[in-house]
């Protein structure tokens, strides 16, 4: 029996622009958007309306966590950003993942290699304050979260199942309670659940080209705030405190 495969992406205000696409006929391919905007070929528009006071970060980030919330009848999906280009057929990739164990896949991030690393870098760039990043991997910590590997959450594989769902519920709890940078709490959440990931190795949309192309963001994200950079380095220069967890 033939699988149902979505392939999707969220977008919220005029943050970037979605190149068009040509997929085989068994993938379906969506813009999730809070507006009707004009879309490009082979994409079909689906318009939820934001909540009171979402911002255009939570709005992604609640379905891009959540697959499930609109694609609970289809058998794999494929997330990608906004900014992400699929310039050729991904059906080798879905079959890699497909004909795995594995029900999650990601590639390897391309700067660091652990989560303890991105919340260091973080907290340098100032997207939020050294406090609100440091309890946060405390409590990881505490609960035996050892950090071994670090993905670049931009397009994510999986396959829809029961563990997978748990996961990406965890997840959204963790964004939503915690630091808004979705990777600093993806692999806690499978840590917790227990769900093994599948490396895809180096991220093909940055370096490899083969299914992807990464594009710069058309619109900076406004997300590092000046004054919690400034707070947290004179945080570190002067209580010597760079928390190294």
């Amino acid at each position: 029996m033939r699988k149902k495969i979505a392939l999707y992406t969220v977008l919220a205000g005029e943050y970037d622009e979605l190149n068009s696409i040509t997929l085989s006929s068994d993938i379906e391919a969506f813009l999730i958007s809070d507006r009707v905007r004009e879309t490009p070929k082979g994409w079909k528009l689906i318009v939820i309306d934001k909540e009171a006071k979402e911002s255009n970060v939570t709005f992604n980030r609640k379905f891009k966590i959540q697959p499930s919330l609109l694609f609970s009848d289809y058998d794999m999906t494929i997330y990608v950003d906004s900014n992400i280009e699929v310039k050729s057929e991904i059906k080798p990739l879905i079959n890699q993942v497909s004909q795995s164990k594995y029900e999650l896949a990601l590639y390897r991030h391309p700067q660091r290699s652990s989560v303890y690393e991105e919340a260091d870098d973080l907290k340098r760039r100032g997207y939020d304050y050294f406090f609100n990043v440091d309890n946060q991997m405390t409590r990881y910590k505490e609960q035996g979260f050892k950090s071994k590997a670090l993905y670049e959450a931009n397009i994510i594989v999986r396959k829809n199942t029961s563990l997978v769902n748990n996961t990406m519920k965890l997840w959204w709890d963790e964004f939503s309670r915690g630091v808004k940078r979705d990777q600093l709490s993806l692999t806690y959440s499978c840590f917790k659940t227990g769900l093994e990931v599948y490396c895809l190795g180096k991220h093909d949309g940055r370096f490899v080209n083969k299914y992807f192309y990464y594009h710069p963001h058309l619109k900076k994200n406004a997300s590092n705030n000046i004054i919690a950079k400034i707070v947290n380095r004179l945080w570190e220069v002067f209580f010597l405190q760079n928390k190294r967890y």
